[in-house]
């Protein structure tokens, strides 16, 4: 099994769905705890859902279980991503 990453922000939903039907995955597993006010509307839970489903022919999975605790995410933006091993707002 392959694992990739690949975030939202900074990009259109066309780069974004293009780069995703072009990465070969079958599965898209959400990991944000909060997936529906995203600030690319496309990036909403139910709208993520539809287009990589519509568009790529890719099943959609929302896994808060896999997710950065809230401690971790905070600490992430405190330091601006610096010394912190976690990423947040990734899919797989």
């Amino acid at each position: 099994m392959k694992i990739f990453t690949i975030g939202f922000t900074k990009t259109s939903a066309r780069s974004f769905f293009t780069k995703l039907g072009a990465s070969g995955v079958d599965r898209l597993i959400d990991v944000r705890l909060n997936n529906v006010s995203q600030l690319a509307g496309f990036a909403k839970r139910e709208d993520l859902r539809y287009f990589s489903e519509a568009l790529c022919r890719i099943e959609y999975e929302h896994l808060t279980a896999l997710a950065p605790t809230k401690d971790m995410f905070e600490e992430y933006k405190m330091k601006g991503g610096a010394g912190i091993s976690t990423p947040v707002n990734f899919w797989i």
